[in-house]
């Protein structure tokens, strides 16, 4: 068998073979976005493949969260349901997301120890489509501080140390409250789920600052993971997929590399 690798062509009408050449080129940049379409479409989940089993009865409900991305062009807010074989997403304006636990690579819980909101993040195994845009991240949140009021407002109100005592309990107590739920919500999933799904947890005592895309952020370990969920774009890296590790500008003022990868160990 032959091929023929290459030809060369002469023309005495140099537009006419510049015509030619750019409809060429014209056509094989369609075959190109025509192929890398139709592989796209293969690439995202397809719920039909694994469609959600419905549980008609009682089941662990989550109720007035918001998600990241939006569904839509403003923040969607709405209900997050647990079933048999994945999760369910209904907002207040009828868009519905479905979340299979075959396409869970990472499940994740995040108090609002520190944060001013409490997630349920799930990084995929294959992306799902929101809007026009594929993502392999989404995240479910509250958020956990109360309205902000006015330091003047408050000055001219007779707002007294009594009274910011007992707002920063409220806080407290809100982000106890919301904590818990978001706690037994995943408790009472694993249960039902078995080995289907496992939520993990970042680390925060062991977070240190570091730049996976533009801006500089805190990276927090889990067991399983490297992530930052607090801020867009989300970044989740499993650590099983590392297979080198280079410190750049490390201090021993701010920590040693022999207990930061005991501690890593610990949690393995």
């Amino acid at each position: 068998m032959m091929y023929i690798r290459e030809l060369t062509f002469k023309s005495k009408n140099g537009k006419h073979i510049t015509d030619v050449i750019k409809k060429v080129k014209d056509h094989q940049k369609k075959l190109k976005d025509k192929a890398s379409e139709q592989n796209e479409k293969n690439v995202v989940f397809n719920p039909e493949e694994d469609p959600l089993v419905l549980i008609k009865g009682k089941r662990p409900i989550l109720q007035g969260l918001k998600v990241r991305p939006n569904l839509s062009g403003k923040k969607s807010s709405g209900n997050l349901e647990a079933h048999a074989n994945g999760f369910r997403f209904g907002s207040q304006k009828g868009e519905q997301v479905d979340i299979t636990f075959k396409n869970i690579k990472h499940a994740f819980f995040q108090p609002c120890d520190q944060e001013m909101i409490v997630i349920l993040h799930f990084n995929l195994h294959k992306p799902l489509l929101i809007g026009k845009k594929k993502t392999f991240d989404i995240q479910f949140y509250t958020e956990a501080g109360l309205q902000a009021e006015d330091l003047d407002n408050r000055r001219r109100g007779g707002h007294n140390d009594d009274d910011e005592y007992e707002q920063e309990e409220k806080e407290r107590a809100q982000r106890k409250k919301l904590n818990e739920e978001f706690l037994s919500f995943t408790r009472a999933v694993e249960a039902a789920a078995g080995d289907q799904i496992e939520f993990d947890k970042p680390y925060r005592e062991l977070a240190f600052q570091g730049a996976p895309f533009k801006s500089n952020v805190y990276l927090y370990p889990t067991v399983h993971c490297l992530v930052n969920l607090s801020e867009t774009p989300f970044f989740v890296l499993s650590l099983d997929e590392v297979e080198l590790a280079h410190f750049e500008r490390v201090s021993v003022r701010n920590f040693t590399l022999s207990s930061l990868l005991i501690s890593l160990n610990s949690m393995a």
